[in-house]
């Protein structure tokens, strides 16, 4: 008896050494396939860019114009609606709330439920055509003022 319980001693105080060393593992969340969703609505549109605007509507810049998606409905701008050329490389959101779009004929503001040109907001004179001022990226400061 006393041999067994020098033994069983011997061996609970004996060291114990894992297989191998534990390392915590993270997964990186913005990997993780349910954060992820496909919109088959914006599929062969050739988006470009996207903002959210302070309501949580996502836009979405693309080939012909401007695509909103309020979370139900999606809503399709072009220039017959007062956006200034396509395609649409760029958008922003003011502080005001004011959308921006930049094209490759200038920037349009969306507020009121339209469209209206911001830069330039003037035509050629001599042929009636819109000049071409291409809008590569937009960013709306915290005063205000568009860059």
């Amino acid at each position: 008896m006393r041999l067994l319980a020098l033994l069983l001693l011997l061996l609970a105080s004996s060291p114990a050494f894992p297989v191998k060393p534990y390392t915590p593992s993270q997964p990186d969340s913005v990997l993780e396939p349910w954060r992820w969703r496909t919109f088959p609505d914006l599929m062969g549109l050739g988006a470009r860019c996207l903002v959210e605007d302070h309501e949580g509507n996502m836009w979405f810049g693309v080939t012909e114009g401007v695509v909103c998606y309020d979370g139900l409905e999606w809503i399709t701008y072009k220039p017959e609606d007062g956006l200034l050329g396509t395609p649409v490389h760029s958008l922003a959101v003011g502080q005001d709330g004011i959308v921006y779009a930049g094209t490759s004929r200038g920037i349009s503001g969306f507020k009121d439920g339209s469209w209206r040109p911001v830069f330039p907001a003037t035509r050629n004179p001599e042929d009636g055509h819109q000049m071409k001022w291409t809008i590569a990226d937009l960013t709306a400061a915290s005063d205000g003022s568009l860059w």
